[in-house]
């Protein structure tokens, strides 16, 4: 795959789309999308085999998930935001969702990814459709699992310009959350005006634990 651009088979590339939910440590091969976006966004010079770092890290440690973390953590500033396991994921699950999983920051990597017939393969997100008119209101209880992410694509049905979306994503105690982190429970709210808005793309990571969380939507 990082020599030829090309799988083996193409729900390697394919299953953490259809699947996004899917535990990345439960993954196996399907796990490959990550290990893309892994080697690209670690690279501090073009030609630097950042998976290799993991594979030796993992040799002496004999822990893959204490490899991983100790790897993304050195390579990032102190402090930044992206520099733990978590929230790297997180990071992963935004650019899943707008196509930059599989070019670095200035672009390139790769453009195209063959199937074993030859054809590019595209992926797309598998996503939860939420069609919302003025007044209307959308509620769900969900479980996130440990570096999964469930994504709800919320669409504003004619007559909602102007009007506000306010959404809320209520967590019990115990769960583990981007972009809380918080396992005290967690609240957050958010208020949108939608005169220039189509849709909203929400993402819900679940980070070393994951767990239950609800979600609310209302246009008023």
């Amino acid at each position: 795959m990082f020599v030829w651009g090309r799988t083996s088979a193409s729900n390697k590339l394919t299953g953490l789309f259809t699947n996004p939910d899917l535990n990345l440590w439960d993954a196996s091969y399907q796990a490959q999308p990550f290990w893309i976006f892994f080697q690209i966004r670690q690279q501090d010079m073009p030609g630097e085999n950042t998976l290799r770092s993991f594979l030796q890290r993992y040799h002496t440690l004999g822990n893959e998930r204490t490899a991983l973390a100790q790897i993304i953590d050195e390579n990032w500033a102190p402090n930044n935001v992206y520099g733990q396991l978590d929230t790297f994921f997180a990071l992963f699950a935004r650019e899943r969702e707008i196509g930059a999983w599989r070019t670095g920051p200035t672009g390139g990597a790769y453009p195209e990814i063959l199937g074993p017939d030859g054809a590019n393969i595209v992926p797309a997100v598998a996503e939860t459709p939420v069609p919302l008119a003025a007044g209307a209101s959308y509620t769900v209880s969900q479980t996130v699992s440990p570096l999964g992410s469930d994504y709800y694509h919320l669409s504003f049905q004619p007559g909602t310009d102007g009007h506000d979306l306010t959404v809320s994503v209520t967590v019990p105690p115990g769960g583990d959350y981007s972009p809380s982190g918080n396992t005290a429970g967690y609240s957050r709210t958010q208020a949108i005006q939608l005169a220039q808005a189509d849709a909203l793309v929400l993402i819900i990571s679940g980070r070393g634990a994951g767990g239950s969380y609800t979600l609310n939507a209302h246009i008023a």
